[in-house]
């Protein structure tokens, strides 16, 4: 019976995935949940390679490594070995092993053109990830764990056997006659899960009275569905981002604080940054009160929060430079170009237009130039530029990014308001439009 319910788990899982006809990868490490798994596909006849990793924390592995070696050549299956060496693994041993190993497996996977890599992560396994993050004070989505499908970038990683328990995969080995190699480290004190499995399980199966292991993998699915839901329900206001060449830019205005922080974590995840249960908060908060004029600072960019809005940019807004250039067609100015025409045309005016990276106005006749504003630039003789664009509720860190419109010492025409400072019959029609490279600032 052990037989037949584990195979048809596997058999299901490959065909859901459309397994059937692309190779994939096997991350054998001899275990029982992987020699199990190794076995059950050599019964269906599948296609696959295996990758096996030395990582070096004991004598025998090299030995087992030629064992496994010797087994894939006796089936005809491709064998690959990766050897790492602990002493040149930098910070945590356990992370930079598990960095080194999925990025091998991506690397077998691209080079030998296999659907995604198949690990032997049982429901054992999955609880433990569950504990684990609730005692981090992990998000309610990062509670369901791991899952049967997920992408690690670019690497598709499968785990079929991630709603069996360890006895039903001891049982199949058993009746099947199979060996498995025990690793020493999975009961050494000095790894976290090897604690987690030998002391902290057992401590709360007896205090409790109930199936610890069993509850915990529900909460994953319970966190999983609810993942699902807010999926469907909220995934699609991401659509409604504008990007432009400074960045990309959301309006959070009307969304719950909960809703705010998924949303939030889904882009932040796209951009590759993460950011801290602190930041988190801190940007639901600023975000759902409006507040107005503020920045976080993350690794690879920054978040600029203005009003529920919400920009991420790598760019530094701010500028020095005191350029003026006579306004001509053709001419740039930093990373803007000026276009003018008699062919009548929309105008095009305010920060969010400026954001898309294109502005447009009407002229009058006259000579006109374009400058940067400087701190104290006046926008009429009783008024600073900067207040105007306070009352307008032009986000601060923009205000440098664009030039503005100067005549005869004076500014008639600033692109980030909307607004037009004085009326000018058009007979000419600029539109100013941003290129920006990845090294500058416009």
């Amino acid at each position: 019976m052990a037989n037949m319910k584990l195979k048809e788990t596997v058999s299901s899982f490959l065909k859901r995935e459309n397994a059937e006809s692309q190779p994939f990868l096997l991350a054998l490490s001899g275990g029982a949940d992987s020699a199990s798994l190794f076995h059950i596909l050599l019964n269906l006849g599948k296609k696959f390679h295996v990758a096996h990793v030395d990582h070096g924390w004991r004598e025998s592995s090299a030995q087992e490594a030629k064992q496994i070696q010797e087994q894939c050549e006796d089936a005809e299956i491709p064998f690959h070995l990766l050897t790492l060496k602990p002493s040149e693994i930098e910070g945590n041993l356990e992370d930079g092993c598990r960095r080194a190993r999925l990025a091998f497996f991506s690397h077998l996977c691209e080079i030998h053109g296999l659907k995604a890599v198949m690990t032997g992560h049982h429901g054992g396994d999955q609880a433990e990830t569950v504990l684990k993050r609730v005692l981090e004070g992990a998000s309610f989505s990062a509670l369901c764990a791991m899952r049967e499908q997920s992408l690690h970038q670019s690497l598709l990683v499968w785990r079929p056997l991630l709603s069996t328990n360890k006895e039903k995969i001891y049982k199949y080995l058993e009746s099947n006659g199979l060996s498995f190699i025990v690793d020493p480290s999975n009961d050494n004190p000095t790894y976290l899960r090897a604690r987690m499995r030998k002391n902290i399980f057992p401590y709360l199966q007896n205090e409790f009275s109930k199936n610890i292991s069993s509850n915990l993998c529900y909460i994953a699915e319970q966190s999983r569905n609810l993942d699902f839901y807010l999926e469907e329900k909220l995934s699609h206001y991401l659509e409604h981002r504008v990007k432009g060449p400074f960045g990309v830019l959301m309006n959070f205005s009307g969304h719950h604080p909960f809703e705010i922080e998924w949303l939030l974590r889904k882009w932040m995840y796209q951009e590759n940054e993460t950011l801290t249960r602190t930041q988190m908060q801190n940007a639901v908060h600023l975000l759902h009160n409006h507040d107005a004029n503020k920045q976080i600072p993350l690794s690879n960019g920054t978040l600029y929060i203005d009003r529920a809005y919400l920009f991420y940019s790598s760019y530094n807004f701010l500028r020095t430079s005191s350029e003026e250039v006579f306004l001509e067609d053709g001419q740039k100015i930093g990373n803007w170009t000026c276009s003018l025409s008699k062919v009548e045309q929309d105008e095009n005016l305010g920060w969010k237009e400026v954001w898309k990276g294109t502005c447009a106005c009407s002229l009058g006749e006259g000579d006109y130039y374009l400058k940067y504003p400087s701190i104290n630039e006046m926008r009429s003789s009783s008024e600073l530029l900067s207040k105007w664009w306070s009352k307008q509720k032009v986000p601060a860190f923009m205000r440098q990014v664009v030039p503005v419109l100067m005549k005869e010492g004076k500014v008639v025409q600033e692109f980030l308001s909307g607004r037009h400072l004085s009326e000018i019959k058009s007979d000419r029609y600029l539109t100013l439009t941003c290129f920006l490279d990845s090294q500058a600032n416009c």
